[in-house]
């Protein structure tokens, strides 16, 4: 990338606004915060404009323990504060401008930087272009905790859409012993979307990318850097799996999806239940559809496709089809799982089903699978199985999400409200 002009040289700075304590060298900046506190450091430049937008600032700077960028204007505004960790890579920050603000009408005076670190500062200038940001995320566990990662990591999505970067992915979960999650993740998840790469997982620590937050560790967040920020990612189909997609996503009656079970005995929906909230469903509305979307070994008893209306796409649909249809139900309903935060990238109405379990209390489960991807102030998601209160300290749950019972989930499923 080509360098457009530096902001300012060490012999050309006559002030800096900083509430921590300052050294100019004859090479750097050097800052400490009083006490160990947060600290502000405003660096004016010269006078900027809307050119600046086409372009990236770079940071030649010590790596603080967190780092915060916004710009000043002439008005003596500042844009909102943007986390900067993840664009550090090789001693440098190195962020788009107009991800920083995109108000190409003021007239930029100065750098504002919030840290809670000491830093030493090099040099600040502009570089023509973008460069490639470069990402890894190490994933653990199951299918639902590797996609709370991806869902917590909620710019990824609008940032692959406006510039260039790289994500690296690889899998240390206990599905290693036989593989199985690990090849559904790379097959029917990532090898469908874009700027993922999947690296073995003993090659993960030399690859030479910032380490995003994977819901056990990680740095930082890959988040709150657009207004608009969507959690998920685009998956491609191909043309033949397009088509029941396309039908299911068509239909202009009501659709409403079910999964049976989780990855837990607790967490398995029973026939008999089954079947008396299948038949209330139906019973309410004509135009009701009910789609079985489960793991292709689920077996399904027969005695629940009792009616045309009921669809079993067990089976028949794979792992990045259900992906797509269950972001276009009308309702889901499904035990605590993955799915819960595939509903949510579309913002479906949510029943979801929860109970005790024998390896999580009931509020680490409500802050740790609902919390961090925003579920619990979801109102379009009712969680059922639990009673809590404001704290989300938990009143009392049922044992197994079967003690739900039909009535009290069949009375939720058109009442969106």
């Amino acid at each position: 990338m080509k360098k457009n002009k530096d902001l300012f040289t060490f012999n050309s700075i006559e002030h800096i606004w900083s509430d921590g304590d300052f050294h100019l060298g004859e090479d750097r900046l050097s800052f400490k915060g009083k006490d160990n506190n947060n600290f502000t450091i405003i660096l004016p430049i010269s006078d900027i404009s809307k050119e600046i937008f086409t372009t990236s600032i770079a940071i030649s700077a010590s790596f603080p323990r967190a780092i915060q960028i916004a710009f000043c204007y002439i008005d003596g505004s500042n844009s909102s504060a943007k986390n900067i960790l993840p664009f550090y890579l090789d001693g440098e920050f190195t962020i788009p401008c107009s991800l920083i603000d995109d108000a190409k009408n003021k007239l930029i005076t100065g750098i504002y930087l919030n840290i809670n670190d000491g830093i030493d500062i090099k040099s600040l200038y502009l570089l023509d272009g973008y460069k490639t940001l470069k990402l890894k995320i190490m994933l653990y566990s199951g299918i639902g905790d590797s996609l709370r990662a991806v869902s917590r990591n909620s710019a990824i999505k609008s940032y692959m859409n406006d510039f260039p970067c790289e994500i690296y992915w690889s899998y240390g979960g206990h599905g290693l012993k036989n593989g199985s999650w690990q090849e559904l993740l790379k097959e029917y998840f990532f090898d469908r979307t874009e700027s993922f790469i999947y690296i073995p997982p003993e090659d993960f620590d030399a690859v030479n990318a910032f380490n995003i937050f994977n819901g056990y560790s990680g740095a930082s967040g890959f988040v709150n850097l657009f207004e608009d920020e969507r959690q998920g990612l685009e998956i491609r189909l191909t043309s033949d799996e397009m088509v029941l997609v396309n039908e299911i996503k068509a239909y202009s009656g009501y659709r409403v999806g079910i999964q049976l079970a989780g990855n837990d005995p607790k967490k398995v929906l029973k026939n008999d239940m089954l079947l008396a909230l299948f038949q209330k469903i139906l019973s309410n509305r004509e135009d009701v559809r009910i789609y079985i979307i489960d793991a292709p070994n689920r077996v399904l008893d027969p005695s629940l496709l009792f009616d045309s209306r009921v669809v079993n796409l067990i089976g028949i649909t794979n792992f990045s089809q259900n992906l797509h249809l269950i972001q276009n139900m009308d309702c889901w309903i499904a035990p605590d799982s993955f799915s819960k935060y595939v509903a949510n990238w579309s913002n479906v109405y949510q029943l979801i089903l929860c109970c005790k379990l024998t390896y999580c209390e009931p509020r680490d489960m409500l802050i740790s699978a609902f919390g961090v991807t925003g579920l619990l102030e979801n109102k379009r998601v009712k969680i059922l199985g639990l009673k809590y209160d404001e704290n989300f300290d938990v009143q009392s749950y049922v044992n197994d999400v079967d003690e739900i019972g039909s009535d009290e989930i069949g009375s939720l499923v058109f009442n969106d409200k």
